[in-house]
């Protein structure tokens, strides 16, 4: 079973510049938007928590918001903006999502073992593909794919490259043939 992400936020009044404020107070602005609401909503949220959540949970897994005492919201960070001094949160997008809609997402590519062409053949892997963007069914998001590099000479990976496709997925991205 997947790892459930909860998080809690208000809604907030503080808008434009002032948002300084709720940094300094210990909290992060965020925005919600998406299909499901109708106005874009301001939110604010524990920096401390955000920070935790949105290491574990990456741009690709499902979090359950909840805004005030309301229902919870199945959402993904869309977008995390970033100090580039010190790398701490600026600001959150979050985008809430149908879980009946197809959706666009990058899943890191994790490559184990080692192929034979490096072993044996004296050959050089390069990796051209890190991640790819994939479109899939919110519950079908992973938050990373394996690659097995098989134990195959690199003519024969040259030949069969495209047998590594993980089923399940429609590959969105033009480079996506690569992998």
């Amino acid at each position: 079973m997947a790892e459930e992400y909860l998080l809690t936020a208000e809604p907030r009044t503080v808008l434009g510049k002032q948002v300084g404020q709720l940094r300094r107070a210990g909290s992060i602005p965020a925005i919600l938007y998406g299909s499901h609401v109708q106005t874009p909503l301001p939110l604010k949220i524990d920096e401390k928590t955000l920070t935790q959540i949105i290491a574990k949970a990456g741009r690709n897994r499902l979090i359950q918001l909840t805004v005030d005492t309301g229902a919870a919201r199945l959402v993904l960070a869309r977008e995390v903006q970033r100090n580039p001094v010190d790398d701490s949160m600026k600001h959150v997008d979050f985008v809430e999502i149908s879980m009946t809609k197809k959706m666009r997402v990058m899943i890191p590519v994790i490559f184990t073992g080692e192929p034979v062409g490096v072993t044996q053949e004296c050959c050089i892997l390069e990796h051209v593909v890190r991640e790819v963007e994939v479109e899939c069914l919110p519950a079908a998001a992973r938050a990373a794919a394996r690659a097995e590099h098989s134990v195959r000479s690199h003519v024969q990976a040259r030949r069969n490259r495209r047998s590594t496709r993980m089923s399940g997925f429609d590959y969105a991205a033009a480079g996506a043939d690569f992998f």
